[in-house]
This record gives C-alpha cells, structure tokens and sequence, in this order.
C-alpha cells in the first residue's frame, strides 16, 4: 500500500538539532583521530607558502553516496518506510570562503508492509547551490551549504499502475553540512549530512494511471503534511 504522506518536504527544529548533533559529533572525532603532525611529515609542500586547504580553491568535482532516512513530520509517518541510498555528482567553484556549485541527486527509499515489494520510493534533484567555507587546517575545510532547483519525490505501486508524485521546476532545497579532508594535490574525502525539503510546487494522485493534480496551496493541512529525508553521504573530491 502507497504511503500517500511520505514525501519529502519542511524543516523542524528537531531536524536541525539532530543534524547539528550529528555533524558536531563527526567533527570531533575528526580532529581526536587526526594525527597532524604526521600529516606534515609525509605530504610534500613544494610551495611552503601554499597550504593544503587552499589547493581545494578553483573548480572541482564531486561525487557522493550514501544513506537516505526518513523523518516523520506531522501527520506524515515513517513506519512503513525503510533506509534507501542516493548518489550525487557535483560541480564547483570555490574561493577561500564561499563556493557556487551544480549538483545532480537521486535517491530512494525502501517501502515495508503487505504489497511493498511492488512499490517504489525515488527521488531527484537538480540545483544550483552556495556554500560557506570554514578552513580548520592545512588537511581540512568544513562547509555549510543550500541547494535549491528542479525536484521530484515519486511513491509508486506497480501493481496497480497507482501513484503520488511531488514535483517543482524551482522550489526543491537541499540543506548540508559537510567536510573535506585533501589526499594528495588533486584528490580529497568529502562528507555531508544533508536534508530534503520541498516547497511549493505540484503534487498529483493518480489510480490506475489517471488522477487529479493540484498546486500545494489547494491542499488542506493534513495532504501537505510530508516526511523529510535525511541524507548522509561519503566520496571523493576531483581538483583539477
């Protein structure tokens, strides 16, 4: 059975607390298990007035993967949703302090229950972002960013050829916090902890392959009640 309310929409201040949480707690045990001094042993800096960090600035490209989580909200629930993954590539420009990016997502959820192994749970997104930078050290920067652009979250039954669609040309956002941590002069780890969150835009219900479509604003408060996704992913950094 489709869970009409699980799609991804607004930010709580739960959501927040946990991913700040979460994210402060990465970050220490970030800066406990690394060995600095080791660091500056072994990696050559042939220009000593050039550090690490700043070799991340210029045009880059990433590409990340991870897990999606569900997060209730409001009369939206979780309960028969599980884990899914999402991948994304990037692209950026950075200064010292701030980076403008394009990024491509896509993600899924995992449906539970009777009938679930006919239904599926996909989401996408195209954006452009802005990212403030924070240089910790010659290894590390830290960033907090917002991506907003063309979205779609999708819960379909297969079966009976039944769905519900959430779309927008524009109002898609992407929160993140995230890290990266350079490898050699070319190559960095990359972290984030990111959140999706629709506003606006369209929302269709269809059975058997027809239904009625209607703007956000038309739907009582219980239909615009949505899970959020949360989103934590890992890879690598191209610097060119």
């Amino acid at each position: 059975m489709i869970n009409y309310h699980n799609i991804p929409r607004s930010l709580s201040i739960t959501t927040i607390f946990v991913s700040t949480l979460y994210c402060s707690t990465f970050f220490l045990l970030s800066m406990g298990f690394t060995d600095r001094s080791a660091y500056a042993e072994e990696t050559p800096h042939p220009d000593p007035e050039i550090s690490a960090s700043e070799s991340l600035l210029g045009w880059s490209v990433s590409g990340l993967s991870g897990i999606n989580l569900c997060i209730p909200s409001g009369s939206a629930r979780c309960d028969e949703t599980y884990p899914g993954v999402n991948a994304g590539l990037s692209t950026e420009y950075r200064w010292k302090f701030v980076g403008l990016s394009a990024n491509v997502d896509w993600g899924t959820l995992t449906p539970a229950g009777t009938g679930s192994d006919q239904v599926t749970h996909r989401l996408s997104h195209i954006g452009l972002g802005l990212r403030a930078y924070v240089p910790w050290s010659e290894a590390k920067a830290y960033y907090m960013g917002m991506s907003a652009g063309m979205g779609e979250a999708v819960v379909k039954d297969n079966k009976s050829d039944s769905s519900v669609t959430w779309s927008s040309l524009w109002s898609d956002l992407r929160l993140e916090l995230g890290g990266v941590w350079i490898k050699s002069e070319t190559l960095a780890i990359e972290s984030a902890l990111g959140l999706a969150i629709h506003l606006g835009g369209e929302r269709c219900i269809r059975f058997n392959g027809a239904g009625p479509c209607s703007v956000e604003a038309e739907l009582g408060d219980s239909e615009q009640s949505s899970a959020r996704v949360m989103m934590w992913r890992i890879g690598v950094r191209w610097i060119p």
